[in-house]
């Protein structure tokens, strides 16, 4: 049965919470809440697990959500502090590029980690900084999505070669995007907030 999972920081808490639908039962029940409060982060969903790095109030923090087991797990720290940065989950790893630093200056970094071992590598640089975008795992691919930045052009990652490609602009530069995949295209929606689907 499908679960939205919204987190977020609020009044100084780390609050999770998940409805359920298609039941009569449906409704928002709070689950543990995260160990490091914090907002004006990203997340990313992989086998069972919500990852959460960076964000304002701990920007190199990144901690796992057990969708299971309702618990968190703290993992490697952030190679350097971001919030406001992109995440994807994509061929067993955690993409995040770019977000700003503790100067609120974009960036154009990209680490991945991997799971398996809890370690980050560095990527290939990303061809502009920028921050408050988001990252969208399609086709093979991650493309990297709006934000603030020099161009606002559409970046494309290929995770094989390690290698970015500067496409089409989007129609507007906007900040604070969420996206969407339904039938393999690519939708993105101004928010301030996002949702997960598992």
């Amino acid at each position: 049965m499908p679960r939205f999972v919204i987190m977020g920081s609020a009044c100084g808490t780390g609050v999770v919470l998940w409805m359920m639908l298609g039941s009569a039962l449906a409704g928002w029940e709070e689950l543990a809440a995260m160990p490091t409060p914090r907002s004006e982060m990203a997340a990313a969903y992989w086998q069972g697990k919500i990852y959460v790095p960076g964000g304002l109030g701990g920007m190199r923090t990144f901690e796992a959500y057990d969708i299971a087991t309702d618990s968190w797990q703290g993992l490697a720290p952030l190679p350097a502090g971001r919030h406001h940065l992109m995440v994807a989950a994509h061929g067993g790893r955690i993409f995040v590029f770019s977000g700003a630093d503790d100067n609120w200056r974009a960036t154009n970094t990209a680490w991945a980690y991997d799971p398996n071992t809890d370690k980050w590598a560095i990527l290939a640089s990303m061809p502009e900084p920028r921050y408050a975008g988001t990252a969208v795992p399609l086709g093979g691919y991650i493309f990297a999505v709006g934000g603030d930045g020099p161009s606002g052009r559409l970046l494309r990652y290929d995770p094989v070669d390690d290698e970015w490609t500067a496409l089409a602009a989007t129609l507007a530069r906007v900040d604070a995007l969420r996206r969407g995949l339904p039938h393999h295209r690519m939708f993105t929606v101004r928010a301030r907030v996002f949702a997960l689907l598992s």
